[in-house]
């Protein structure tokens, strides 16, 4: 309760005080008083009366305002909390998943796969790693296998820098190195990896077997060791025999026929320089200079009476059919095939005629070199050309273009040799 006065001067002298019980009979009371008096006075007058209410309400105020914060804070936080469990739920699954298909890729033995830590335990590795190096998993779990005491000296140091590589960027360069077997031979690998727990300093290596590429490698390398020296044989051997035999006939026809024995040396000077051009062709692996020069018959022609230019040996060429040019490779074989088969006759035949033939077919190329010398019996035949490099090079040469070889002899009836080669295998288009 508190008595009500009027602010304003005019009104004191006339206006009676007014005893208030509630707020509620303020709110009607200033109806009534109008504009002459301020809502604000009368609350403030009820303030200094109740002041212990006012003080309770506004106390109620505070804290019903912070119960609020608290309540919208936790509400906030349960929220946070939510998304943050579904987050990591998310995560989760996605590890999950990850893990599963790491496992499934290392199951399926595509590549070697193995965890180890940077000191070279082994801890995990699937099937196709314990095969390559020749360990089961009995000695994993016996903990037998360092991939650091596997590793051959020379490789140390790729080691350490693709550990280093690790620790900075968190995977390393592949490369090349071995391993050491558990029988102690050694397979040759390509290596990477990448950090799989930093804090544990474990990684997870990939291992890809080169034992098969390094068997082709070997392999290439000696077909060519033997490529080239069926070329070796093809070009320096023959043309030195060439030679020895126009400088025999040149001896022996020296004092009786010096004509004769000059243009024996010259054309062995000939066949020298030839030989010195094929030898270098060879090397480069360029088409031999008859070929360079002509089409395959013309250079078998060549080739034979360069051979035989001064010897009582009788050639006769036939060329049927029309002429197709042959893959180069094809040529080439071609060439050296009957460049043997010429110095054969010419050094074991004994003979006096040579037929020469090339047949172009429609389904096929057909080489035909035949003499009239001794011969030998068909039955050693096998024998012969397992233990001459001439022959074993002519066979060589014709697997190596899809040709078939065969050789008919017979005792005193002379030799014929005898290569087919399909047009779909060595054809490439009609001489112009």
């Amino acid at each position: 309760m508190f008595c009500i006065r009027p602010s304003t001067p005019q009104f004191c002298e006339t206006f009676e005080p007014v005893l208030v019980q509630s707020p509620l009979e303020l709110r009607d009371l200033g109806g009534d008083l109008g504009s002459n008096l301020h809502f604000s006075d009368i609350f403030l007058k009820w303030v200094e009366s109740n002041l212990h209410i006012a003080l309770f309400l506004c106390l109620a105020a505070f804290f019903l305002g912070m119960l609020t914060g608290i309540l919208m804070s936790q509400q906030t936080l349960q929220r946070q909390r939510t998304d943050l469990l579904e987050e990591s739920q998310q995560v989760e699954v996605a590890l999950r998943q990850s893990e599963a298909k790491f496992r499934r890729f290392a199951e399926s033995n595509v590549l070697g796969v193995y965890v180890a830590d940077f000191n070279g335990a082994i801890f995990e590795a699937n099937d196709a790693f314990l095969e390559m190096v020749g360990y089961t998993q009995d000695d994993l779990s016996a903990n037998q296998m360092n991939w650091a005491n596997m590793t051959p000296p020379q490789y140390v140091q790729l080691d350490q820098q693709a550990i280093a590589e690790q620790k900075t960027q968190g995977v390393c360069s592949a490369f090349e190195k071995e391993y050491y077997r558990k029988d102690g031979s050694r397979v040759p690998v390509l290596f990477g990896c990448a950090v799989f727990d930093a804090e544990q300093q474990r990684s997870i290596g990939f291992v890809l077997d080169l034992s098969d590429r390094k068997r082709a490698e070997a392999a290439s390398v000696l077909e060519e060791r033997n490529r080239i020296a069926r070329e070796i044989h093809d070009t320096l051997a023959q043309a030195f025999t060439s030679i020895i035999v126009h400088l025999d006939v040149a001896t022996r026809k020296l004092t009786i026929d010096p004509i004769l024995a000059q243009e024996c040396i010259q054309t062995s000077y000939d066949l020298a320089q030839s030989g010195l051009s094929e030898a270098r062709r060879s090397v480069t692996a360029l088409r031999p200079l008859y070929l360079e020069d002509g089409d395959l018959y013309n250079a078998l022609c060549q080739l034979a009476r360069q051979m035989f230019a001064h010897s009582p040996m009788q050639l006769v060429f036939n060329q049927e059919g029309t002429p197709y040019s042959l893959l180069p490779e094809t040529e080439h074989h071609l060439l050296r095939i009957g460049q043997e088969a010429l110095m054969n006759a010419c050094k074991y035949a004994k003979a006096t005629e040579i037929q020469l033939s090339l047949r172009y077919e429609p389904a096929q190329c057909v080489l035909q070199i035949k003499d009239n010398g001794i011969g030998f019996a068909l039955d050693s035949v096998s024998d012969t050309v397992g233990s001459g490099f001439g022959l074993l090079g002519m066979t060589e040469r014709a697997e190596r273009i899809g040709a078939q070889l065969t050789i008919q002899s017979a005792l005193s009836q002379g030799t014929e040799i005898l290569v087919w080669v399909n047009q779909d295998m060595g054809h490439s288009g009609n001489l112009s």
